[in-house]
C-alpha cells in the first residue's frame, strides 16, 4: 500500500537522498511490530496476480485478433497493429515474472510462452515446409518455434524494417505459410493464457487458495510468503544476470555480447526489463492497475520503516536508470556503456536489498541461484 510513496520515489529517485523518502507515512496496517502474512498474501493474490494473469489474457487475445487481421489483411497498418499488440502482450507477460511459480512452472506454460532464443531454423524449417500448419501439428513443435519470441521473429526485424517483413508476409516464397504460423502461434499462445487463467482462478482449479489458505503446497502462510518473495528476487536477478549482464558482456569477458539480448528484432529490451521491475514493484507494494493492497512493503515496513523506505527508493532507482539506457539496447551495449553500467547497478542494489536485508527481516530462505554477472 505504497503508492503515493513509491510515485515520490519515481520522481526524485535521481536527484535526493534516501533521507526524504522517510517522510511517505506508512499505511495503518503497519503500526505494529509484526504482522500475519495471510491478509498480504490475500491481497496479493486477489489485487496483484489474478488481474495480471487476466491482462495477460487479455493482451494475448488482441494479439491473435491481430494476427488474424494480418493474415486476411497484410498491410503496413495491420502489421503496425500486431506488432503493437505484441508489445502490450510482452508487457504483460514480462509484469508477471515477478510471480513466476505455480501453474506457469508446472503446466510448463513458461516455455512455451517464453522459450529463447526463438529457433530460427525450427520455425524456418516449418515455413519452408508443405505440411498444413494446424493447432495439432503446431502443438507438436517445439518450445523454441512457440510463444512470443517465435512470433517477434516473424513480425520484426530490426535491420530491413517493416519495409522488409511486409515483404517477407507478401511477395517472398512461402509469405502465406508465414502468416499461417502467426496466426496459429498466436492461438496456441492464448490457449495457454486462458489455461493459466483457469489454473489460478477461484472459479476454475483455484490454485489461488492455495496460496492464501494453508495447503498441500504450502502447508503455511510462511512457505507461501517464502515463495513470493523468492520469485520477486528471482525476476529481480533475471534482470541483473541475464536480460543485462550477458548481452553487456559481464560473462564474456567485458566484450559485448549482442547475440544474448532477450528481444533485439523487436528492439524491446528495454521495455522487458522496466516490465519485469515494475512487476517487482507490484509485489512488494501491493499496488496494480487501479489497485492498492497490501505488499511486501507492509510486512517490511512493520519490522524495519527504514528498509522499507530505501527498497521503495531502490525500485524507483531502477526504473528510472533502465529507462535512461539510450535505445536501441543491442547499441546501448556498445555505445552507451556509462548507462547501461548505471542501470545494472541500480538493479543490483535492489535485488541485493531484497536477497539479502528484505529476505532476512522476513525470515525467507532463498532458493534461487544468483545469476549475477559477477
Amino acid at each position: 500500500m505504497r503508492t503515493l510513496c513509491y510515485s515520490l520515489a519515481v520522481a526524485l529517485a535521481v536527484t535526493v537522498s534516501a533521507g526524504v523518502f522517510g517522510a511517505c507515512s506508512s499505511s495503518p496496517a503497519s503500526s505494529s511490530s509484526s504482522m500475519d502474512a495471510k491478509p498480504v498474501l490475500v491481497d496479493l493474490t486477489n489485487n496483484v496476480i489474478l488481474p495480471s494473469y487476466r491482462a495477460l489474457d487479455t493482451q494475448v487475445d488482441a494479439l491473435r485478433a491481430a494476427a488474424a487481421e494480418l493474415q486476411a489483411s497484410p498491410s503496413d497498418a495491420s502489421l503496425s497493429k500486431a506488432q503493437a499488440a505484441w508489445r502490450a502482450a510482452r508487457k504483460a507477460w514480462e509484469q508477471a515474472e515477478a510471480f513466476r511459480f505455480g501453474p506457469v512452472e508446472s503446466n510448463r506454460i513458461t516455455p512455451a510462452m517464453n522459450y529463447w532464443p526463438a529457433g530460427a531454423d525450427a520455425i524456418g524449417k516449418v515455413i519452408a515446409g508443405t505440411d498444413p500448419i494446424t493447432a495439432e501439428s503446431f502443438e507438436a513443435l517445439g518450445a523454441n518455434a512457440k510463444g512470443s519470441l517465435a512470433v517477434e521473429y516473424l513480425l520484426f526485424d530490426n535491420q530491413g524494417g517493416n519495409a522488409a517483413v511486409l515483404t517477407s508476409l507478401t511477395t517472398a516464397p512461402n509469405a502465406d505459410r508465414r502468416l499461417t504460423y502467426v496466426k496459429v502461434a498466436t492461438e496456441n499462445m492464448k490457449k495457454r493464457t486462458a489455461e493459466l487463467v483457469s489454473a489460478w482462478d477461484p472459479a476454475g482449479q483455484n490454485f489461488a487458495k492455495e496460496l492464501t489458505d494453508a495447503g498441500d503446497l504450502f502447508p503455511t502462510s510462511k512457505a507461501a510468503l517464502d515463495q513470493i518473495v523468492n520469485s520477486a528476487t528471482f525476476a529481480a536477478d533475471l534482470v541483473t544476470g541475464t536480460k543485462i549482464a550477458k548481452p553487456y558482456g559481464l560473462k564474456t569477458g567485458g566484450v559485448p555480447a549482442p547475440d544474448q539480448e532477450e528481444t533485439p528484432r523487436s528492439d524491446n529490451s528495454i521495455a522487458d526489463m522496466l516490465a519485469t521491475v515494475d512487476g517487482v514493484r507490484s509485489v512488494y507494494t501491493g499496488a496494480y492497475g487501479s489497485a492498492d493492497g497490501m505488499g511486501l512493503s507492509d510486512l517490511v515496513r512493520a519490522k524495519n520503516p527504514a528498509l522499507d523506505d530505501r527498497v521503495i527508493a531502490d525500485l524507483a532507482d531502477a526504473e528510472a536508470k533502465i529507462g535512461a539506457i539510450p535505445a536501441p539496447f543491442r547499441t546501448a551495449i556498445t555505445d552507451h556503456r556509462e548507462a547501461v553500467e548505471a542501470a545494472y547497478q541500480s538493479i543490483r542494489t535492489l535485488k541485493n536489498s531484497l536477497t539479502t536485508e528484505v529476505a532476512g527481516t522476513l525470515g525467507t530462505t532463498l532458493k534461487f541461484n544468483d545469476n549475477d554477472g559477477d
